[in-house]
């Protein structure tokens, strides 16, 4: 075989082997296995702060909390246990700083009591960004919370949800990359304190999509354990995080 045949059948092995599957590039040790473009802490950040409570990014576990100060007769309806209340429907908006986080997002609630003021339906939508010290974000969300237990004598009432929530983010770390993506997801049994209003355990499960900039796709598979205390663990393709709830913030576990 002529020497530059040969040299163009090497090089076009070589390049066949660096090639990238569906936005996705393959590890040397094992041939089959796909590794994600986006790094698995950047999309824990994006994931911590969908989470976040109500003095940072307004996310899931923010909304949750809110729904058991209604299920206790506060917040905007005032409403009296043991009995039922048509749908409320309302809008506001919440902005501030921590010092770390500022947000700003416009809500819209629709809450109803039902099954004798035991059964709380507690819907939203949002709309809105947040800046975080290691990603931003202008996004949307939308979720349905359900919360019962409420005239029981249980000290913890139960709450399951579904969310999604989607948007564009800028990470401030690695490659900064600029990320579309959505969030899709279920939790399940979470139990908040009727005394505080904190959640205490629960665990949710989320799938984590969407396009960087630099054209690839990913997907992640997110799953929530609540701790208490304003913490959560976070499994995310296998690899744990402990999330700072109140924060908003994900810090890999034992690193």
């Amino acid at each position: 075989m002529k020497p530059i045949l040969m040299f163009a059948l090497v090089l076009l092995a070589s390049l066949a082997l660096i090639v990238p599957e569906n936005g996705c590039t393959k590890t040397g040790g094992d041939p089959g296995a796909i590794v994600n473009p986006v790094a698995g802490a950047v999309v824990a950040d994006m994931v911590a702060a969908s989470l976040g409570g109500g003095s940072s990014t307004q996310g899931a576990t923010a909304q949750m909390e809110e729904a058991a100060v209604f299920a206790g007769g506060g917040g905007f309806l005032k409403a009296s246990a043991g009995a039922d209340l048509p749908t409320f429907d309302t809008t506001i908006v919440r902005e501030g700083s921590n010092g770390s986080v500022t947000y700003h997002y416009e809500f819209h609630y629709s809450v109803a009591l039902a099954n004798f003021g035991n059964r709380l339906n507690f819907n939203y939508t949002m709309s809105g960004t947040y800046d975080a010290p290691r990603i931003s974000s202008i996004d949307s969300a939308i979720s349905s919370v359900v919360v019962t237990n409420i005239i029981t004598a249980d000290t913890e009432y139960t709450v399951n949800s579904t969310y999604t929530r989607k948007g564009t983010q800028q990470s401030k770390t690695g490659d900064r990359l600029i990320l579309s993506s959505m969030i899709n997801g279920t939790t399940t049994d979470v139990k908040i304190s009727k005394a505080t209003h904190q959640i205490n355990s629960g665990t949710a499960l989320y799938t984590v999509t969407g396009r960087a900039s630099s054209g690839a796709s990913f997907s992640f598979v997110a799953a929530v354990t609540f701790l208490g205390n304003h913490q959560a663990l976070l499994t995310l393709n296998g690899v744990p995080y402990t999330v700072d709830l109140a924060a908003g913030t994900a810090s890999r576990t034992g690193v």
